[in-house]
């Protein structure tokens, strides 16, 4: 975990200052949240949603594939966990996606 979040740093830190910076935006009215059409929000969370049911389908195929000792030793080792990393943020950001209509 140490070793993905000390790879990651320099994206963690670009998602801060957008973050700074929208909130900002909103604030001082840069930006104008009433002139947002959002018909396009639905179109992106159907996209987004196949992408969810691959990521489901993978984390269930990846489950599966426990039972197997090789990849139940794999897993133990921590060989898997950036994909499960991977996996949990894709669903992450949906989630995040959805609850933006609002």
């Amino acid at each position: 975990m140490k070793k993905f979040m000390r790879r990651n740093i320099p994206n963690l830190l670009l998602l801060i200052v957008f973050s700074i910076f929208v909130y900002f935006a909103l604030t001082f009215n840069w930006l104008s949240i009433e002139a947002v059409d959002r018909s396009h929000h639905v179109e992106i969370l159907t996209i987004n949603t196949i992408f969810i049911g691959f990521l489901y389908t993978t984390l269930g195929v990846m489950v599966g594939f426990l039972g197997n000792t090789k990849i139940s030793n794999m897993d133990r080792s921590g060989y898997l966990d950036e994909y499960y990393y991977t996996i949990y943020f894709g669903l992450f950001f949906f989630i995040a996606s959805a609850f933006s209509v609002f």
